[in-house]
């Protein structure tokens, strides 16, 4: 089955990234959950990486992801065959 969307992409921002990660982060980068405490599963791609802010007055770091639709929704679909083979 084959699941067209009317947009390819929604924005979202993540805040209070630390900068000591900057070196770490790059544009492109696909940002995936962690799997930590269980809320999500783990390696769901969340969106890639456009744009990454250091804010001047905090030691923190806004990162702007756009959403990778297309890779959420094969997400969706391995874990969904994952509970039909259990």
């Amino acid at each position: 089955m084959v699941l067209q969307f009317p947009f390819s992409y929604l924005c979202t921002v993540i805040k209070y990234i630390k900068k000591r990660n900057f070196g770490n982060i790059h544009y492109g980068d696909v940002v995936v959950t962690s799997g930590e405490n269980d809320n999500y599963m783990r390696d769901i791609p969340i969106g890639t990486i456009t744009k990454i802010t250091p804010i001047d007055y905090d030691s923190s770091l806004e990162i702007e992801l756009v959403a990778e639709l297309e890779l959420l929704w094969e997400s969706l679909e391995l874990f969904s065959e994952l509970l039909v083979s259990i």
